[in-house]
């Protein structure tokens, strides 16, 4: 029986019923293509967008449908025009970005720390004459035999003694530190970059009182991901 039901389907010496003209894909898939008026009337930039459907991106994060529902609010409380409430959204985004260079400097110090440091420890680790210069001022460690430091691997081997340990020991520490960040999300507290663009939004949207505070933080949130 269940033999016979597969030969239904699948249709014995032939293409899959499924994949056949008017079989189950043809009738999902509708036939109707859209015409030239309908393609001319597909919105092409976001002011052109009905108000549900920036709502719905905003939501999702999408910043330039935050910045067009931050125009709309402006029009609206202040009754202007969309061209005039554009001063009004780049003073906002302006506010945004005041002191972010202090802000964001841990986090680049961070960044930029981390690729000085991977690239140093190829050296250290493989470079003759480096390890030799940091064993004398950071380990005092023996130095191997001449005839176990002919090739960089042999470096590579001796100078693994001591940098084995502060190795292993940092990439012990950054993974608690990321465990510790999963299992802080897994309890809906926010990161502390989150809690920086959160904090930072809030106080834009003070300094803008007449407009929805909701609106000015979503569209300051992700203008903040927008500073050089």
């Amino acid at each position: 029986m269940a033999l016979r039901q597969v030969g239904r389907l699948v249709g014995w010496g032939g293409a899959p019923r499924w994949s056949r003209p008017g079989g189950v894909a043809a009738r999902l898939v509708g036939t109707r293509k859209p015409t030239i008026e309908e393609a001319r009337e597909m919105p092409r930039n976001y002011y052109e967008f009905p108000n549900s459907v920036l709502l719905t991106m905003a939501a999702n994060g999408d910043h330039d449908a935050r910045q067009e529902r931050l125009t709309r609010e402006i029009m609206a409380v202040d009754n202007v025009s969309w061209e005039e409430a554009q001063p009004v959204v780049a003073e906002i985004a302006k506010a945004t970005h005041v002191g972010i260079s202090l802000a964001v400097a841990p986090f680049r110090a961070v960044i930029y720390g981390s690729i000085a440091m991977g690239l140093v420890s190829f050296p250290l680790c493989f470079h003759l004459d480096t390890a030799l210069w940091f064993n004398e001022h950071f380990v005092t460690a023996e130095v191997a035999e001449t005839k176990d430091l002919e090739t960089w691997l042999e470096v590579g081997s001796w100078t693994w003694n001591w940098m084995e340990p502060p190795l292993g020991q940092i990439s012990f520490f950054l993974l608690c530190l990321q465990l510790a960040r999963d299992q802080n999300a897994n309890i809906g507290r926010k990161s502390i970059s989150e809690t920086l663009k959160l904090r930072r939004a809030t106080n834009v949207a003070a300094k803008f009182p007449a407009y929805n505070t909701k609106i000015v933080e979503d569209f300051a949130e992700t203008e903040f991901n927008n500073h050089e």
